[in-house]
């Protein structure tokens, strides 16, 4: 935990190696738990490439366990990631993606 009531989701990101899996574009991500959801964060400014890992460190209220986690993106791009892991309070969430 940072501050009173602030606590840290690191977000690993695994992009599949498929043709044309990465993306130029910017992807926002917002995580679901059982006490509720972070506002839309962004999680890359740039893309992703593919087959490439990235990790990525947010910060919000405790959200008790995660369950779910909403991608978005401002462009029609056939971005694919594999999966994504989420860790938080010594726990860990792993989404996995099978195709668009």
């Amino acid at each position: 935990m940072e501050l009173a009531g602030t606590y840290r989701y690191t977000i690993l990101v695994k992009t599949d190696d498929k043709e044309e899996a990465g993306t130029d574009a910017p992807i926002y991500v917002d995580l679901v738990g059982t006490q509720g959801r972070t506002p839309v964060k962004i999680l890359s400014e740039k893309g992703f490439e593919k087959s490439t890992s990235t990790t990525k460190v947010i910060s919000g209220k405790d959200l008790g366990d995660v369950y779910g986690i909403v991608l978005s993106e401002t462009v029609n791009d056939p971005w694919t990631p594999k999966f994504i892991k989420v860790t938080y309070k010594g726990k860990f969430e792993e989404f996995e993606f099978h195709g668009q």
